[in-house]
């Protein structure tokens, strides 16, 4: 029963993410720094962000397989192989929307704090569940539990790396993505303060 609860808060988290990223790469704001490097790497091999979004994650999961086992669980694997695909979908749901998301500044601001709420909420949902981090999220820990540097510079030199990669590569880089990269952290805490009680309730 814990295990299908799990299952159900991660999907829903998930989903909250996708819908959030998805909104602001509609409305070309740019998306978090690891999707808009990936969208931005995959347009020059001719897969999905869906399927290159897997094998990245994949080649990631073996470093922190081998240094930090700990941040794998059941929120590792459903985020890597399902995000990808749940951006894909939901961009082509909102791409007949894309000139009305585009067309005025109040629009696009809209967006803006609609796809940034989103995508950290979801966000808090899913790492509630305490499940394991998603691949990305875990390279920065496995540096610190490796080299013993603080968390906050060795993330921060890890998403200004992912999102020079991604604006070189032509991937959505935007207002949302400089957000995703330096302001998310506050957001999920708030949200996780809001969210973590009601989960542990279920």
């Amino acid at each position: 029963m814990k295990f299908f609860k799990n299952v159900v808060i991660i999907l829903i988290g998930l989903l909250t993410m996708s819908v959030g990223s998805s909104i602001l790469r509609t409305a070309k704001l740019g998306v978090d720094p690891f999707t808009a490097m990936n969208i931005g790497l995959s347009s020059h091999v001719g897969l999905s962000l869906s399927v290159f979004q897997i094998i990245v994650n994949c080649l990631i999961l073996v470093y922190v397989y081998l240094y930090n086992k700990k941040a794998i669980g059941l929120g590792t694997i459903l985020n890597m192989f399902l995000v990808g695909a749940f951006i894909d979908m939901f961009s082509a749901m909102f791409k007949p929307l894309t000139h009305s998301m585009t067309h005025s500044l109040i629009v696009q601001t809209l967006c803006l704090i609609i796809g940034i709420a989103l995508f950290t909420l979801g966000s808090a949902i899913y790492m509630a569940t305490n499940q394991g981090d998603s691949p990305y999220d875990a390279i920065a820990p496995t540096i610190c539990k490796q080299t013993g540097k603080s968390y906050t510079p060795v993330r921060t030199t890890q998403d200004i790396i992912v999102v020079i990669i991604g604006f070189l590569a032509g991937g959505p880089i935007g207002v949302g993505t400089i957000i995703c990269a330096f302001g998310c952290g506050p957001l999920i805490s708030f949200w996780t303060s809001i969210v973590k009680p009601i989960i542990k309730k279920l």
